[in-house]
């Protein structure tokens, strides 16, 4: 799951939230710095990650995208998951999606003083550029893999990365519908939504 998926799965809760959008800006021995409520979200983060590494689903989509993305598939099946949300955002919320992301960016910005300064940062960047709407249609995707094809020191196939949605539309599209019905199960029997 990317950072859309794990703002939806934090329960309603700005702490989870925090905890859930920091994990993979820090590293573990920073974790110290955050208080008990925000180690909550982290841990939170672990456990998603957790179940969707281990689930038939996203194994079965993997092996769709591997023999195009190789070793960034699971980065790729990440980006792609948020596509999906995005795509079938109101099945899962009432809320416009663009309302929730502020949501999520107004509440970032108010615990600007919780956060490490390298993090604050990353934020601030992250909420200039509207990064949970990154995934929101086609042409938000492609300048997604665009912009992460940049940051990547090896050879990569990110430029074909977002004609997997054209190619496997439908299989992702279910796959992607069951893992998040079963993932927010999972989040509310052991964060108590």
């Amino acid at each position: 799951m990317n950072y859309l998926a794990h703002s939806y799965l934090s329960c309603n809760n700005e702490y989870l939230l925090i905890g859930n959008l920091v994990t993979d800006l820090i590293k573990k021995k920073d974790e110290d710095y955050y208080s008990e409520a925000i180690r909550k979200g982290i841990d939170l983060h672990r456990k998603i990650d957790h179940f969707t590494d281990n689930h038939r689903i996203v194994k079965d989509s993997l092996d769709l995208i591997r023999s195009s993305q190789g070793k960034y598939a699971p980065v790729v099946l990440d980006i792609l998951w948020d596509y999906f949300l995005c795509k079938n955002w109101k099945t899962y919320s009432e809320e416009d999606l663009q309302e929730f992301s502020n949501g999520v960016y107004a509440i970032l910005e108010k615990n600007y003083p919780n956060l490490q300064e390298k993090v604050v940062e990353r934020f601030e960047s992250m909420i200039a550029h509207n990064f949970l709407m990154s995934c929101a249609n086609k042409t938000a995707l492609i300048k997604t893999f665009e912009h992460l094809n940049k940051r990547v020191r090896f050879l990569t196939n990110f430029e074909e990365a977002a004609e997997i949605v054209i190619d496997y539309n439908e299989k992702l599209d279910d796959n992607f519908n069951i893992l998040f019905g079963e993932m927010m199960s999972y989040v509310e029997s052991i964060c108590a939504c």
